[in-house]
């Protein structure tokens, strides 16, 4: 096959897919002189556009694009450059091979339904991901500082709002390279779209998931630093990048929670995660606790969870009650793998009740005789990350989660998905960090206070929370969408694992046929019937017809081709070996340069064309099937194999002067070869060099 050169038009969708290396992480910017991240979510609409258009041309530039935009997140969040490569490889190759997977079942046949399926493959690749890495890196993560705009995620949940943006993304793509008309159409269509799903959005936030419920007053404590002894001697650590000081103390973290708890009324108050640590064993955990913390506790009348770790590896969060007693002990499900972490003390999801605080704003809503209000549970960190830890805490009945956190300076949207598994689930999340960033967020997701901070900070949140009241649609359906789009691709894949088993055997048919070639000669020099019988189960239509011939097409190459006497049409002009030789070799050049041509364009149908050696030409279109056209030195005619009008030959030339006709058809091998290829829809067909018959 001759080199085919990247065509300047794919040279720049090359270039132009590069940048949604910036796009995607310009999402989330995090300018060294602002404590607060910016998060540019309109780009979530658009970022994989550049990506997804030059994808249209080369399916492979995920390879490049996804490495290199993995690489450059990792770099800004503090981890090594190659675990983004690492990561961004495996996404490329996944994606990738999705792509090869779909067009070698779909073809281009079916170009409207294309962004749907590709949405549907991205969801089902990155919830298979999200089993191991969680959900900070999705493309949505963004909008969670617009809550009004993704209300619908207490329906879909966090892949459904994934399905939703990558659509956007592909659709965009495929217009670009639409005309003005079909553009335009679009963009109202996306318009139109768009005004429901904020309408939808609205009326979501509107109607509420928590109207009617018991508010409580929630506190986080964020120290800004370590304790002496969690540093081994140390004056500071360096976390992730970060400059962590080690110079806390029990009893300034005592001073603000009293404070919050005296001053603001906080009834609920979250330490972060890991803050307390160095602790042998359980028992003298349960010894400190008894003595440092529950009395204050006690004093102050509230609930407080505290982060604690405890030799070797057991990262726990520790819940006392107003009474002073432990009343939850919470060992982390999901540790953050990627940073080396380990947790063995797992111990399920324990909740534990609230019960009816003096200071709530409803006090009428109390049960007659009753002292509780709800249920709270307990994530840590990371496993705010999964979907399922949130989802299975909000089924067991809780009304809140209370999430100590130690997050990193340099990381971006520290509070996303804490914004995502409240709406989720509709209920409040409380996220008390150690340094760098704190939140409390109500059930729809509205964050009711926060901060955020480059260097880390000694500062409390106070904020009231409604408690969440009822299991969402979210809740309830679980992981049923991203497991759809799960199957969908097995069933895609099963599907053309048995198309490439197909074209194998075709392969080795036709390298067989190949191989017989030689017998050709003697083979038509025998009788009329026996030669046309020998050819169609032994020569050059056994590779390309026998697996798709049907009767009709069998039946008339009996009848136009075997019945009207010799193989030789009667009319044809005699001519010695080299000038036959000579002239079928120009009729194939010229027939390999315009299909290549044609290659190339858009609407043509032809995915590639080979000229073999020994005069065999060989379209492959773009839905599977091959047409073949190779030299008969024997017969000195041209065989033609079509999937359209079936087995055919053309004699040089006839007597009258025409070139390359067939009798039979009525054509030349322009023409019929033309007349096939706009019979299967193809609107750019090949332009022939005049000298054989110019189209």
């Amino acid at each position: 096959m001759r080199p085919q050169w990247p065509s300047a038009k794919m040279r720049s969708l090359v270039l132009l897919s590069l940048s949604t290396i910036i796009l995607d992480n310009l999402r989330s910017v995090h300018l060294p002189t602002v404590d607060t991240i910016i998060e540019l979510w309109p780009l979530c609409f658009v970022a994989l556009v550049p990506v997804f258009l030059a994808q249209q041309q080369v399916p492979s530039i995920a390879l490049i694009v996804f490495p290199l935009t993995a690489m450059l997140r990792c770099m800004i969040q503090g981890f090594p450059m190659t675990l983004g490569l690492g990561f961004g490889l495996l996404i490329g190759a996944a994606w990738t091979l999705l792509v090869a997977v779909d067009l070698s079942v779909f073809a281009k046949d079916y170009p409207k339904s294309q962004p749907l399926r590709y949405s549907v493959m991205w969801v089902a690749l990155w919830f298979a991901l999200s089993s191991q890495i969680g959900t900070f890196e999705l493309l949505s993560l963004p909008l969670h500082v617009v809550p009004w705009l993704i209300q619908p995620a207490s329906v879909v949940g966090v892949f459904g709002i994934e399905l939703l943006l990558v659509y956007s993304n592909l659709y965009l793509a495929s217009l670009l390279t639409a005309s003005s008309q079909k553009l335009r159409k679009g963009l109202l269509k996306a318009l139109c779209v768009l005004l429901f799903w904020v309408t939808l959005s609205l009326l979501l936030l509107k109607m509420g998931h928590s109207v009617g419920r018991e508010s409580v007053t929630v506190a986080t404590v964020t120290p800004g630093n370590l304790l002496p002894y969690a540093c081994g001697g140390r004056k500071e650590i360096i976390h992730v990048g970060g400059r962590l000081p080690c110079n806390g103390s029990v009893q300034r973290m005592l001073e603000l929670t009293e404070s919050v708890a005296i001053d603001s009324g906080a009834k609920l108050v979250v330490w972060p995660e890991a803050w307390l640590s160095g602790f042998a064993d359980q028992a003298s955990l349960q010894l400190f606790l008894h003595k440092e913390l529950a009395p204050s506790v006690r004093r102050l009348g509230i609930i407080l969870t505290v982060g604690v770790t405890v030799y070797p590896s057991q990262n726990i969060a520790v819940t006392i009650d107003e009474q002073g007693q432990v009343v939850s002990v919470y060992g982390k499900q999901c540790p953050f793998w990627v940073a080396g972490e380990r947790s063995t003390a797992k111990y399920g999801y324990p909740l534990f009740d609230l019960p009816f605080l003096v200071n709530s704003v409803r006090p009428e809503l109390a049960v007659a005789n009753s002292s509780v209000l709800g249920k709270a549970g307990t994530l840590i960190c990371y496993d705010m990350d999964f979907p399922s830890t949130a989802r299975e805490v909000a089924s067991l009945g809780a009304s809140i989660i209370l999430n100590p956190s130690n997050d990193w300076s340099a990381m971006r949207n520290h509070f996303g998905v804490s914004v995502f598994r409240a709406i989720e689930n509709g209920i409040p999340v409380v996220k008390a960090d150690g340094a760098w960033d704190s939140a409390i967020i109500d059930g729809s997701g509205r964050v009711v206070a926060s901060f955020q901070s480059i260097e880390p900070v000694e500062r409390v949140l106070v904020g009231e929370v409604p408690l969440g009241g009822y299991r969402t649609i979210a809740a309830i359906l679980g992981d049923l969408l991203s497991m759809i789009c799960l199957a969908y691709v097995v069933v895609v894949v099963l599907v053309s694992l048995r198309g490439v088993g197909e074209k194998l055997r075709t392969v080795a048919e036709g390298w067989t046929s190949r191989r017989r070639q030689t017998l050709y000669a003697p083979i038509l020099e025998g009788q009329q019937q026996q030669e046309a019988s020998s050819i169609l189960s032994g020569g050059i239509f056994s590779r390309t017809l026998a697996p798709m011939a049907s009767r009709a097409v069998v039946a008339r190459f009996f009848s136009t081709e075997m019945h009207h006497g010799s193989v030789t049409p009667p009319d044809a002009i005699e001519m010695d070996g080299d000038e036959y030789d000579a002239r079928a070799d120009d009729v194939l050049d010229n027939l390999f340069d315009a299909v290549d041509q044609a290659c190339e364009k858009d609407g043509s149908k032809i995915s590639s064309v080979d000229l073999h050696d020994g005069g065999v030409l060989e379209v492959e279109t773009d839905n599977g099937q091959t047409f073949v056209i190779n030299k008969h030195e024997a017969s000195k005619l041209l065989w033609y194999s079509s999937p359209v009008s079936g087995p055919g030959y053309f004699a040089p030339e006839m007597k009258d002067g025409k070139k390359w006709w067939s009798e039979a058809l009525n054509a030349s091998v322009f023409d019929q070869f033309s007349r096939d290829l706009r019979e299967m829809g193809s609107t750019a067909l090949p332009k022939f060099r005049s000298a054989e018959g110019q189209q």
